[in-house]
């Protein structure tokens, strides 16, 4: 099982495009028939897939173009392994996005992060990324 991120372009890119990016991070193309890409950093790995933006509800769509500034032109949803330091490995492929294209990350649950507000959270010393921790009271629920 893994947690998974959206990453939204403001432009319509080639996802072959984008996944020059990936193999100059030393990543691979279509790993398998089901996978666009992968980007591995040991044990960690963020698994790389396409995603219709047709398909998400209208507040998703209004919160993504917010954040954007303009309509979603691309989606991609990046899949992350459960080992300790992915989010790192996921930093690293949106940095390098975000030098071609005008992105932002969403966590498909309830934040859209744009790159700025996640190099502020890395340089603040947020242990989480891309998400806030749930409340002790979610956790004690979600345990038993």
């Amino acid at each position: 099982m893994s947690e998974s991120l959206g990453l939204v372009f403001s432009e319509d890119i080639d996802p072959e495009r984008f996944l020059d990016v990936v193999v100059a991070l030393g990543g691979v193309r279509h790993p398998d028939e089901w996978i666009l890409g992968r980007l591995s950093r040991e044990s960690r790995h963020v698994w790389i897939y396409n995603a219709d933006p047709r398909e998400m509800e209208e507040s998703e769509v209004r919160a993504l173009e917010g954040k954007l500034g303009g309509v979603i032109g691309t989606r991609l949803i990046l899949d992350l392994s459960w080992e300790e330091g992915t989010e790192q490995v996921v930093l690293e492929l949106v940095e390098a996005a975000a030098q071609r294209w005008h992105v932002v990350v969403d966590h498909l649950d309830d934040r859209v992060f744009t790159v700025d507000e996640l190099r502020d959270r890395k340089k603040s010393g947020e242990p989480y990324l891309f998400s806030d921790p749930l409340p002790p009271r979610a956790v004690e629920e979600t345990d038993g």
